[in-house]
This record gives C-alpha cells, structure tokens and sequence, in this order.
C-alpha cells in the first residue's frame, strides 16, 4: 500500500478527532462528564487510530517527509472547525493556511 495513503489518513482523522474533542469540551455539566461524553471518547479513539496509521507510515516515509506533511494538519483543523463548527476564518488565517500548503510543497519539491 502507498505509505502516502497513511499520511493524508493521519492528516483527516487528526482533523476529525480534534474536531471531536472540542464538540466533547462543550458538555457543560462536569468535569467528568467531559471526558466521558461520546464525541470526548470518539476523539481519542481516532487519534489512537491516528498512531498506528502514523507508524505504519514511517514504515516507507522519512520522517522529516512525515512531520512535513503533518503540518497540513492544521490547515485540516481549521477548515473543519469552519466548516462543521462555523467559525470564523480570518484574512491572517487564511495567509497561515496558504504558507503552510505553500512550505508543504516546496519541502517536497
């Protein structure tokens, strides 16, 4: 299997699971209930999930090529966190997401 398959898994379901944990942070009725809520739980089981594609990818990939391409992570974060939790996404932000897709591309070039 293409190792850069794995990458771009980690790079989405590192997004999705953020994206769960923030949904998670906002039941309000305790601590623990924080941490015991449904999305709180599924975002960790993704990023754990997130681990093991990310060893199976370093398995073909050198490393400095892996946290290249997990930089898009942030850009994945921010376009969900717009997208499903409608934030706002600034001129500044989106500068940052068009430097990190651009630093992606010449890393790789």
């Amino acid at each position: 299997m293409n190792f850069y398959i794995y990458v771009a898994l980690c790079v989405l379901l590192t997004g999705i699971g953020q994206l769960c944990l923030k949904l998670g942070s906002r039941n309000k009725q305790s601590l623990l209930g924080m941490y015991v809520s449904p999305h709180t739980l599924s975002g960790y089981a993704i990023l754990f999930i997130v681990t093991i594609l990310s060893v199976l990818a370093l398995r073909g990939i050198d490393l400095k090529t892996f946290s290249a391409f997990m930089a898009l992570n942030y850009v994945a974060i921010t376009l969900l966190s717009v997208a499903i939790l409608r934030e706002e996404l600034s001129k500044n932000r989106t500068i940052a997401i068009a430097l990190i897709i651009f630093g992606v591309i010449a890393f790789n070039l």
